[in-house]
């Protein structure tokens, strides 16, 4: 990151320093003191005060630019991946990919209409049902969704930077819940509201499911 003050800023200032120096000049003459008469002691304390004024707008700037690279310094970034670990674990982690920890508020599933918040036990319902016919021709839950774990997240729960935190996810899934699992995400969004350490604000959409 370019720490030096940009060029905006620094014409910002020296216009400043113009239109208090006019300022000053109106001031005395309405005081009718005339500059020029001024004595070389009075240009000292002058030019020391100005100095001194300088030094403190440089100051203030560099505490801005400071504070400016301590915050993106530690700015966490989410994002969710769809995991099929070697092991054969699928489903859904999520990541902070930034540089400081995030501080999840709230991590929504949008499916349909329907709003599912990830620090509710009931937001396993976005996975939809799946049914088959029984020997009587019935139609009848198949009741692969049960097989799926998930953790809580939400509320205020912190996730350090490079680490990841399992959303939804199977252990041991057989062929009819990889294949169910290929499906069952199709048309899925998840937001993510979350802060930064030091206070920062950030919601946005974390992924809309295509294809896996």
């Amino acid at each position: 990151m370019n720490n030096y003050p940009k060029w905006t800023d620094v014409a910002k200032a020296i216009g400043v320093w113009l239109i208090g120096c006019l300022l000053l000049l109106k001031i005395l003459a309405t005081e009718g003191v005339v500059i020029s008469n001024l004595g070389s002691d009075v240009w000292v304390s002058i030019s020391a005060a100005f100095i001194a004024l300088c030094a403190l707008g440089v100051s203030i700037q560099q505490i801005r630019l400071s504070e400016r690279h301590n915050r993106l310094s530690v700015q966490p970034k989410l994002r969710v991946e769809y995991s099929r670990l070697e092991g054969g674990r699928i489903g859904l982690a999520l990541t902070n990919n930034g540089l400081g920890p995030a501080i999840i508020n709230r991590l929504l599933i949008k499916r349909q209409g329907n709003v599912y918040e990830c620090n509710t036990g009931n937001f396993i319902q976005f996975l939809p049902k799946q049914y088959t016919k029984d020997e009587s021709g019935n139609f009848v839950s198949t009741g692969v969704e049960a097989g799926f774990n998930y953790n809580c997240i939400g509320g205020g729960a912190s996730l350090a930077a490079g680490e990841s935190i399992w959303i939804l996810y199977h252990d041991s899934p057989d062929a009819l819940q990889i294949s169910y699992w290929s499906h069952a995400l199709m048309g899925v969004s998840i937001d993510a509201e979350y802060e930064s350490m030091y206070g920062q604000y950030f919601s946005h959409n974390l992924c809309n499911v295509t294809c896996l």
